[in-house]
């Protein structure tokens, strides 16, 4: 019988040294990635078992003869290793060694004549292997540090030690393209904030959990804030307890993942355990004495019958609201009233409370030799407990006999999420590798206000209003196929990638109830609908959905041992806007064993939302001097009112992207990259202002819409320019008797330039009427920091290890409407993190930790551009938050 080689599946690179402290970009030669550490607690077992875990917890492939292995046991591997010395823990006395391919994997082969007699092997007592497969790559023999593009392994314990409940803002404290701004007080967006990679749009990155695409939320930002117009994945509905690593693309890849993919790709792989098990139990509050959190999670791993595994994952977190410094100056009763000296003037204004839970399944099993099941799911459940701005006892929608002090409405915002896969995984020698998936996910936010009125209903008004809800829903079919080719030339073989994809996608807009929406008679001059979050009317619903059908081609190959290329194409069709097709060439070239260049050239594109082509609300105002009450409103594109102001079908943005980069690696212990980009985006989506004027009003009036004062809609109204680049670098010291010392570093800069504004849409044309104000151009091109430092040390020894994070965030700008003289650059701030943990025996570790220990706040707002009375003290987009030190403790129980 001729003697199989196994491949063990990659659970793609993990904990390479730690950008802070686990993030590290790709290096340049496969031998020097061999030498990253990763915690390792294998029980002992068979050589099978342990070859696998040490596969799969350090992103190596592992090469070897089933055979020779078979029968061997391995003793019980712990602590924080190198792939190569977790290897020599499993293979002590057993005469077998290992060593490295040109691919870069690890060979297990025979060290001795005296090496034990292999047992006899089957088939069924082989174990089931999956492909080696990293994001950006179709390739099996590659890992990410030796491709084309950069691609950022985050581990999950990483995320787990940053001392972040939530996963977007655990990425963003690791990555340095990340950023992820500490919105406050704006309605559903403190609930629901804004991830950016390398300072473009929310929605311009495309997230896949475990390789698959990832439904968006149903919540449309349209406030007046960074992330403005988008509507996108939330991350926060991925317990972190669930994940075993994050791939991160910085790279555009419409090509090879379709719509989305114009910054990058966060994919989130989940843990695949068959054994095992861990607990976390934490709790922290601020330094002002708010915002006390606790949290539980865990995971657990059980085997299934076909070599299979079936992981359970649990998160709840429960966080009090924070209140940021401030003091309202307003007059809040009437003159000579003796109330006004003790008003509350320190109203709660800042980060939601939470009350968050989730879950998570991922499973697989093999049928035979060749034939996979596999399955995952998430669920989340999540109530955000914001807050509007208070209402004064004098102002004129309140009314005293109900709120004889003023009232402050409440907003909760629920969000519950839902997704589910299915799979088949087929590989055949011959025909190659097959997957075939299936995924549903659905999200809803409903929205309840409490603690508020609806002043034009009188007294009789209700306190509380359900004031809807919006559902975002997406089902997809997919067909994924790789072959590798042994084609006579070239180092490596030719891989052929193609794969068709079916989805559909569903969006709704639910009125709220008739009392949160309502213009009411009995106070008719009185603003109608709930105070701080109208409802949403009934001319305000709608369900939208479309189709999309498309497939992808690509092909890669290792030319030579210095050279590598890829070529790749995807065409995709929507029943709503027509076709597009994106390319994307890919290049890496080894000068040495140390020193290479990458370079990658794409187009690509992203499809508008349906939110985006859907979504329409409607709110109350008044004017000045005049006792009407007015409404405004978004309105859907599709509507006739907005096809008179010139709206028109919103048509996909499109993207070009060019990267350039640089890997060194001067020895076996350090390494640092260097990758400069620039992204080219076209028909850029953005909300319009609120329209109003003459014509405006004429026009509405026409409509029917004569009691609107102004409305606004989505159009393709700008072209951009990104150019930015990214430094990575880390260094391992061995200490000897002090420990061992990882240092690593990262910088972001990135600026984005507004090459072109579209003209006002012809029934606009000459009425001086602004489409884009300064303000919404500023959150595109300068209200996100231009820069981003992370410096990180992770010392252990022993029981002991300490994680010290330092991050700078660059300096930004916000525009005013009112004129350049309310223009402010908020200064650069520096946030340290600091954590401390001690493991009392092999299964318990306490940790004691502090995020923003030096209790670091950004510039506060310009006087002159305070409002409420100068309560709000910090601008919402402040990237880092205004609230100060977190202090911390966790303990982790490993079963």
């Amino acid at each position: 019988m001729p003697r199989r080689f196994a491949l063990a599946p990659l659970a793609c690179a993990l904990a390479i040294h730690a950008l802070p402290a686990q993030v590290h970009a790709d290096t340049a030669v496969p031998p020097a990635s061999t030498l990253q550490q990763a915690d390792y607690d294998i029980p002992a077992g068979s050589l099978e078992e342990a070859l696998l875990a040490i596969s799969q917890r350090s992103g190596k492939a592992i090469a070897f003869d089933q055979a020779q292995v078979a029968g061997l046991n391995a003793p019980a591997i712990h602590g924080r290793l190198t792939p190569q010395q977790a290897l020599d823990t499993a293979l002590h006395g057993s005469g077998l060694g290992h060593s490295s391919t040109p691919s870069g994997a690890l060979r297990i082969h025979a060290t001795s004549a005296t090496a034990p007699a292999a047992a006899p092997v089957t088939p069924a007592a082989a174990p089931r292997l999956g492909a080696v497969q990293v994001i950006g790559t179709r390739r099996s023999d590659v890992s990410a540090l030796q491709g084309s593009a950069p691609v950022d392994i985050i581990d999950g314990e990483a995320l787990r030690r940053t001392g972040h409940d939530s996963l977007a803002r655990a990425l963003e404290t690791l990555v340095p393209s990340v950023t992820y701004p500490q919105i406050n007080g704006t309605d559903g967006v403190s609930a629901q904030r804004p991830v950016l990679l390398r300072g473009l749009a929310a929605d311009q990155v495309l997230v896949l959990v475990n390789g698959k695409r990832r439904h968006a939320s149903a919540f449309v930002n349209t406030k007046a804030t960074l992330g403005r117009g988008s509507q996108a994945v939330d991350l926060a509905t991925i317990p972190v307890s669930a994940i075993d690593h994050i791939e991160l693309l910085r790279d555009g890849a419409s090509a090879q993942y379709g719509s989305d993919a114009i910054a990058g790709v966060i994919n989130i792989v989940l843990k695949d355990q068959d054994h095992g098990g861990e607990a976390q139990a934490s709790v922290g509050q601020y330094t002002k004495g708010d915002g006390f959190s606790r949290s539980l999670s865990g995971w657990k791993g059980f085997s299934l019958p076909g070599d299979g595994y079936l992981t359970l994952s649990a998160e709840g977190v429960e966080s009090e609201r924070t209140s940021t410094a401030g003091t309202d100056l307003r007059q809040f009763y009437p003159a000579g009233d003796s109330r006004e000296a003790d008003a509350d003037r320190h109203w709660r204004y800042g980060s939601p409370g939470l009350d968050d839970w989730k879950i998570g399944v991922n499973a697989g099993a093999f049928v035979n030799e060749q034939t996979e099941l596999y399955g995952f799911a998430t669920y989340q459940d999540r109530t955000a407990e914001s807050q509007a701005v208070f209402r004064r006892p004098i102002d004129a929608n309140n009314i005293t006999s109900v709120y004889p002090n003023g009232f402050l409405p409440l907003l909760d915002v629920r969000s519950r999420d839902a997704a589910a896969t299915t799979g088949v995984k087929y590989d055949d020698p011959l025909l190659g590798r097959f997957d075939l998936s299936a995924t549903y996910g659905r999200n809803r936010i409903d929205y309840h206000v409490g603690d508020s009125l609806n002043a034009s209903l009188g007294a009789a008004s209700p306190r509380s209003f359900d004031a809807g809800a919006l559902v975002n829903d997406q089902a997809q079919l997919s067909l994924d196929h790789v072959k590798e080719f042994s084609v006579g030339y070239g180092a490596g073989p030719l891989v052929f990638s193609s794969g068709l994809a079916w989805r559909r996608e569903g969006y709704e807009v639910i009125a709220g109830d008739t009392a949160s929406w309502a213009q009411g008679s009995v106070l008719a001059g009185r603003a109608g609908g709930a105070q701080g979050f109208p409802g949403t009317q009934p001319s305000d619903e709608g369900s939208y959905s479309r189709k999309v059908f498309g497939g992808y081609l690509g092909l890669e190959q290792q030319l030579t041992q210095a050279l590598q290329l890829g070529l790749a194409a995807r065409s995709e069709h929507y029943d709503d806007f027509g076709t597009t097709t994106t390319g994307k060439f890919s290049l890496r070239y080894d000068f040495t064993e140390q020193f290479g260049l990458r370079s990658t050239l794409s187009s690509g594109y992203r499809a508008p939302t349906l939110g985006q082509i859907g979504t329409s609300a409607t709110q109350t105002e008044f004017l000045a001097g005049d006792p009407t009450a007015y409404q405004v409103g978004t309105v859907s594109v599709d509507t006739a009112v907005a096809r008179a102001l010139g709206a028109s079908d919103l048509k996909p943005e499109k993207s070009t992207n060019v990267s350039l980069g640089l890997v060194w690696q001067p020895s076996e212990a350090a390494s640092l990259t260097l990758d400069a980009y620039q992204i080219r985006i076209k028909d850029r989506i953005a909300l319009s202002e609120t329209l109003r004027g003459t014509t405006v009003s004429q026009i509405l009036a026409s409509q029917g819409y004569g009691n609107y004062s102004g409305v606004s809609f989505f159009t393709n109204a700008l072209d951009t320019r990104t150019h930015g680049l990214d430094l990575i670098g880390s260094y391992r010291l061995n200490l000897a008797q002090v420990g061992e010392l990882t240092l690593t570093g990262g910088f972001n800069w990135s600026k984005t330039q507004v090459t072109d504004v579209k003209d006002n849409p012809g029934p606009l044309a000459g009425t001086g009427v602004i489409l884009i104000n300064r303000e919404a151009l500023s959150y595109v091109q300068s209200a996100s920091p231009q820069s981003k430092l992370v410096l990180g040390a992770d010392w252990r020894r022993g029981p002991w290890q300490a994680n010290f994070t330092t991050l700078r965030y660059g300096r930004y700008t916000l525009d005013s409407n009112a004129g350049t003289q309310f223009d402010q650059t908020f200064a650069s701030q520096w946030v340290s993190n600091a954590s401390l943990s001690y493991d009392v025996d092999s299964a318990l570790t306490l940790t004691v930790g502090a995020n923003n220990l030096f209790d670091s706040y950004p510039d506060k707002i310009d006087v002159a551009n305070r409002f409420v009375g100068g309560r709000v003290q910090y601008q919402s987009i402040s990237p880092a938050g205004a609230e100060g030190a977190f202090y911390y403790l966790k303990a982790n129980y490993r079963f």
